[in-house]
């Protein structure tokens, strides 16, 4: 389902998949954690905001002939990152919604 990786064997398009995650966890990591606060912030709410369309995504997708995510690994990845997105807007809603009594 992924043109770069559709023409690489299984076995390298995979490596390359999940290695590709690692420099892209340790920026977000670094995005989501910034002293400056408007650069974490913007980086938390879009992070949180893809988790979510790209749990949707996988979710409406499932049942296309392509589609390999089916080990009970990656869906707890897939659908746990997307329950912690939906978790993270209702915690930042909350939160400032509180003092508005």
């Amino acid at each position: 389902m992924l043109p770069l990786l559709n023409s690489m064997t299984d076995a390298n398009a995979e490596s390359v998949f999940v290695l590709a995650h690692v420099p892209l966890f340790a920026l977000l990591l670094a995005l989501s954690s910034s002293l400056n606060p408007k650069t974490r912030k913007v980086t938390q709410v879009v992070l949180c905001a893809f988790l979510i369309v790209h749990g949707l995504l996988h979710y409406f997708l499932s049942d296309q002939p392509g589609y390999e995510f089916e080990s009970w690994v990656s869906s707890l990845l897939i659908y746990g990152a997307a329950f912690c997105g939906v978790a993270w807007f209702l915690a930042w809603r909350f939160e400032n919604s509180a003092g508005t009594v």
